[in-house]
């Protein structure tokens, strides 16, 4: 709702969020407003996961996400958004980027997600598609093309910035 609301122009971000209407849409029917502060409003981009809010300064997440989103979605305008299982989804032909719950992380609300059930779809969707995982591990057959190095949003224990390798996948038909 969010993106297709973005590419339409039937919806318009806000620059700024208060906690009390942070806290009414977290638990409001789905609209594009919800999307956009679920995650843009919120602490490291996790759904829901507390108001990202700055101890040291004026930060104003919630009007960045909105300048971030309006960068991004001049080159999605064409893109075909769909909600529903990737399970449903048979496409031919294309690029198909998936950017699943990460193995051994906290994952998301709705529920654990079935990694090798995900793994057997890219596998099939391989043979007639490009077909890219975002990922930190993936199982041998999958190759990683890419490595970038980035530090988390969230600070550990001891109040630093962990440093991460984010990879990206693709499956390696020849083997």
């Amino acid at each position: 709702m969010l993106w297709k609301g973005l590419q339409n122009n039937s919806f318009i971000p806000p620059d700024n969020i208060t906690e009390e209407e942070y806290q009414k849409l977290k638990y409001s029917e789905s609209s594009a407003l919800r999307g956009f502060v679920g995650f843009g409003s919120s602490f490291s981009g996790k759904w829901f996961g507390g108001m990202a809010r700055s101890k040291t300064s004026n930060r104003n997440y919630t009007g960045e996400a909105k300048r971030t989103l309006f960068k991004k979605i001049e080159k999605l305008r064409d893109v075909q958004f769909n909600n529903c299982s990737y399970l449903n989804l048979q496409p031919k032909n294309c690029l198909i980027y998936n950017d699943p719950p990460y193995f051994n992380t906290t994952g998301y609300a709705c529920g654990n997600f079935k990694h090798e059930e995900f793994y057997d779809w890219c596998r099939l969707m391989s043979k007639t598609n490009l077909v890219y995982i975002s990922e930190y591990q993936m199982p041998a057959d999958f190759k990683c093309v890419l490595e970038i190095k980035t530090k988390t949003d969230m600070s550990n224990k001891d109040g630093k910035k962990e440093n991460r390798i984010e990879k990206l996948f693709t499956i390696d038909n020849k083997q």
